[in-house]
């Protein structure tokens, strides 16, 4: 119904106009939140399991009867067409003993390939018969699965209540409870500790429900948010180094040179350590430098 959204946010807004005007305050969260909220999320996760477990084995004793019930006829059939295959493979596989008589081994592969016709024949029936088997079992199993689907929600939901009534809740692990609740009563019956305790008992058996999958993904949720918003507190706490420089060196005043020629400034004590001559190997750079010489006479 498109209106019934409409018509819960009326009612929360009645209710909660209603408590307000009876004085219920608002409640403050306990200290070291985060790490309670992840703590006790995970034991949850434990009675949530438990529960699973326990839903499992109480909804498989009530509905196995039924379900083999309706699954009788598929699986004797299913039997039947293994049975049958299986002599079909030891048919195929035997030999026809070895006949001196024409007419006698004539009529012995005859009556094998009749037997061979007859089984696969048999086996195409049955699975014939299983198919319409299982096409007729199909509403009993849809009718069932939906029983049974209902049925667990139901126990989960009971047993999430029983736990919770143990004094194993959500909420009052991570808010601060006034011990001195208001005078004012709801609707004359709860005032606003005895409130908060059974809307806490409902919201726990709720949760406890939905099965541990649905709490850890809060506890994982919970986590990654928490993560992300420290690595953004140390972001921005950290100080911002400096990266101006304070050296005192100087640029350089002119480019190296590619060689030492006779006279340039890379032929300067200074020079020559800065030059790409000295880049070059010993080698290369003795050749270069005997070349350039004049050829002194021969002794």
């Amino acid at each position: 119904m498109k209106i019934a959204p409409i018509i819960a946010v009326a009612m929360v807004a009645l209710i909660a106009a209603y408590a307000a005007s009876l004085g219920f305050g608002s409640l403050s969260f306990e200290d070291n939140l985060a790490e309670r909220v992840a703590s006790h999320l995970l034991a949850l996760t434990f009675f949530a399991l438990l529960i699973e477990r326990a839903v499992e084995v109480i909804v498989n004793n009530k509905f196995m009867a039924r379900e083999l019930s309706e699954n009788a006829a598929v699986v004797r059939l299913q039997r039947k067409c293994s049975i049958l295959q299986s002599a079909l493979d030891l048919e195929v596989q035997q030999p026809v003993p070895v006949m001196t008589d024409q007419n006698a081994l004539t009529t012995a592969n005859e009556a094998k390939n009749e037997n061979i016709h007859s089984l696969r024949t048999q086996i195409r029936e049955a699975k014939l018969a299983k198919i319409a088997a299982d096409q007729n079992a199909m509403p009993d199993r849809e009718k069932t699965s939906t029983e049974k689907a209902a049925f667990a929600a139901t126990t989960a939901t009971i047993l999430g209540g029983l736990v919770a009534l143990t004094g194993t809740t959500v909420l009052a692990e991570f808010v601060k409870v006034p011990q001195e609740a208001s005078g004012a009563h709801f609707l004359g019956i709860f005032n606003q500790l005895q409130c908060f305790v059974a809307v806490d008992i409902l919201f726990t058996a709720l949760i406890l429900a939905g099965g541990s999958e649905g709490i850890h993904q809060i506890v994982k949720g919970f986590l990654s948010a928490k993560d992300e918003f420290s690595l953004q507190t140390c972001a921005v706490s950290r100080p911002q180094s400096s990266i101006a420089s304070n050296s005192s060196m100087k640029p350089e005043i002119i480019d190296r040179p590619l060689s030492q020629n006779a006279g340039s400034e890379a032929s300067r004590p200074k020079g020559a350590r800065s030059s790409l001559w000295c880049l070059e190997p010993p080698a290369l750079s003795m050749s270069k430098y005997f070349s350039s010489k004049p050829s002194s006479p021969s002794a």
